[in-house]
């Protein structure tokens, strides 16, 4: 996936792409890794089996370090979701763990399907630019992110 494009869908995503950019000192091809990287980390096949196992200590901790990666690649309504079930893991308030659990497996889905080719690869409907400097805007959506052209 080209930076341009990733980017785009990130901040129609809602991700936090200002301040991304300067947490990654506006490189972006670096970025894009760890975006990449964070989509195979460990700590969402440990939070399943834990979920699945009832095993709700071992589940926070990997919960708690999804939302500490979701949150340093600005990945905003993700980590807001994983913030919902580390709370109530941290407090053994356990009523609801499942339907939070849930709501973070399907975050996850919209987070991989941001790098899975589709037909809205084609266009989307929704505007995009790129404006003289390289700053990537989408329907004039508040967040945007410097793109170094390499």
């Amino acid at each position: 996936m080209d930076k341009i494009r990733l980017v785009e869908k990130l901040i129609v995503y809602g991700a936090d792409m200002r301040g991304v950019h300067d947490r990654f000192m506006g490189d972006s091809a670096l970025y894009e890794k760890c975006f990449l990287g964070f989509l195979k980390e460990p700590n969402f096949d440990a939070l399943e089996r834990s979920m699945d196992a009832g095993d709700y200590v071992q589940a926070f901790e990997a919960a708690h370090a999804l939302k500490g990666l979701s949150g340093n690649l600005g990945l905003i309504p993700f980590y807001d979701v994983l913030c919902k079930l580390v709370e109530s893991l941290r407090m053994k308030a356990l009523q609801n763990v499942e339907a939070e659990y849930a709501d973070v497996v399907s975050a996850f889905h919209l987070l991989e399907a941001i790098v899975a080719p589709d037909a809205s690869d084609a266009g989307d409907g929704v505007a995009h630019a790129v404006d003289d400097s390289g700053v990537a805007v989408s329907n004039g959506n508040a967040g945007i992110a410097q793109v170094r052209e390499e």
